[in-house]
């Protein structure tokens, strides 16, 4: 830490930690064997090279390392940030663990796009709105149009001509998944007489394709951010991430596999389920469920509170089920699509009897549309969205219907669109609701505020990028 010394001196600074991007086999220290030993009762030791064949264990060792990050770098990093009057920025994807509790461990929870597709920055925001944290942050327009290499000549090919058509609709896409604060990807450092060119796509600096656009790009990106980390996250729906479903599996097919992610675990492929996103889901787990209560009929953690709890996953921990039970006990809904299984390598014995009584629970039901909920925006075809409510008035960033296509790699001039879109949507608060008509020309988004009045006000965000050209 001494050598940051001097630029800690007189600001509020964030020490940044990027993504791990680590390997889960073979992550061990020799402390961990007996603590290992003592939390699962057996030991770890003679079945460590034969993991995939005994997936029981290697779940079992999965649960083990994630608390093991938490606990030994995630939380110590942030702390150390503290003592020295810093605060933490932290790329948490790309280690073994459960990622919304290592999100909710550091100061500022920063995802990744679009290496990482745009929905991916939900696990982010959903920490950020457990955790009462404001910002959430993304670098952004990480190889766009696919991995910049020489290697890779369809990309290489657009280096350092990148559309800001594309890079705004890139943005768009990660703000409607819950980003507030854009981080550009890249620029590198320059003194005077250099001329060093960052090696990916995307290009910033003075000779970049866009330079004349950026002023009115980073303004709307501004104003747009702003907007979306003023008051607190909304959501009706808690959804379970399926860390114990990931952690069960191993690598993912070829097919499925882009640069650096190779494993389920990872979390590239997790989408909450289409019939929840009217209410605004967040991601939930295990260990935010330990920190839950139920005030007024609702899951609440911190200042975020929930309608109900949503369940489709094939696999549960024991220690998630329990959680669930005494809230459920408690009074508060749960949709449970499916029956899950326990786990691990000693399950528990009474794992069975506590999921009858917990089914057997008249506020426990099946499916979603028996739990009579409020959503947060509902209509058919909904584009992807963010709300925050500040005092009685809540903000609505719609994303243009294209960002929900987006996924990596962007094909080049993928923005380009021509005719004007319509969606007929109902816009919902704790007090009021508005019916309204989306209308989206090309390339813009929108903004809405509706009062606790049910009026509905439009905020001019709007940025205008060059045409882009499609090959």
């Amino acid at each position: 830490m001494p050598a940051f010394q001097p630029a800690l001196e007189g600001a509020s600074s964030g020490l940044f930690c990027d993504s791990l991007e680590i390997h889960s086999y073979g992550l061990w220290s020799p402390a961990l064997w007996d603590e290992f030993a003592a939390e699962c009762s057996y030991r770890l030791e003679p079945l460590t090279d034969d993991l995939d064949r005994h997936f029981d264990v290697r779940y079992d060792y999965r649960k083990f390392l994630a608390a093991a990050m938490v606990r030994e770098f995630y939380a110590p990093f942030t702390q150390l940030c503290h003592d020295h009057g810093a605060y933490s920025r932290v790329q948490c994807h790309g280690s073994p663990t459960d990622l919304l509790t290592c999100y909710s461990a550091v100061d500022v929870p920063e995802s990744e796009a679009l290496l990482f597709d745009p929905h991916f920055s939900r696990i982010s925001a959903s920490a950020a709105a457990l955790s009462d944290r404001t910002v959430v942050s993304a670098e952004t327009f990480t190889c766009i149009y696919g991995f910049t290499s020489p290697r890779h000549t369809d990309a290489y090919r657009y280096w350092k001509r990148e559309q800001v058509a594309d890079l705004k609709l890139l943005a768009d896409a990660v703000i409607a998944s819950g980003v507030n604060q854009i981080v550009w990807h890249g620029m590198p450092y320059n003194a005077a007489g250099c001329h060093h060119e960052f090696y990916a796509s995307v290009h910033v600096g003075p000779d970049c394709a866009f330079v004349a656009e950026l002023p009115a790009f980073n303004a709307y990106l501004e104003k747009v951010c702003g907007l979306m980390q003023s008051g607190r996250t909304v959501s009706e729906l808690a959804v379970y991430l399926p860390n114990e479903d990931m952690w069960m599996r191993d690598a993912m097919p070829r097919e499925l596999r882009t640069p650096g992610a190779v494993y389920w675990w990872e979390m590239r492929h997790v989408f909450v389920p289409e019939e929840t996103r009217p209410f605004q889901p967040l991601w939930i787990s295990a260990t935010m469920l330990a920190r839950a209560e139920l005030r007024d009929g609702r899951l609440t953690i911190g200042t975020q509170s929930f309608a109900a709890l949503y369940l489709d996953v094939e696999w549960l921990d024991a220690d998630a089920l329990v959680e669930i039970h005494r809230l459920a006990a408690a009074g508060l809904k749960v949709i449970l699509t499916r029956r899950p299984r326990q786990p691990g390598h000693h399950p528990r014995g009474d794992y069975q009897l506590t999921l009858d009584s917990l089914t057997a629970l008249p506020n426990v039901v099946a499916g979603l549309a028996q739990a009579g909920l409020r959503p947060v925006v509902s209509g058919e075809n909904l584009p992807s969205y963010w709300a925050r409510q500040t005092g009685n008035d809540t903000d609505f960033f719609f994303a243009h219907p294209k960002a929900a296509e987006v996924r990596y790699p962007m094909p080049y001039g993928f923005s380009k669109c021509d005719e004007t879109v319509r969606r007929r949507v109902t816009l919902w608060s704790a007090s009021a609701s508005a019916g309204v008509e989306l209308v989206f020309s090309p390339y813009q988004s929108l903004v809405l505020r509706l009062s606790a009045k049910g009026e509905i006000t439009p905020i001019e965000c709007g940025y205008h990028p060059p045409l882009p050209v499609q090959f």
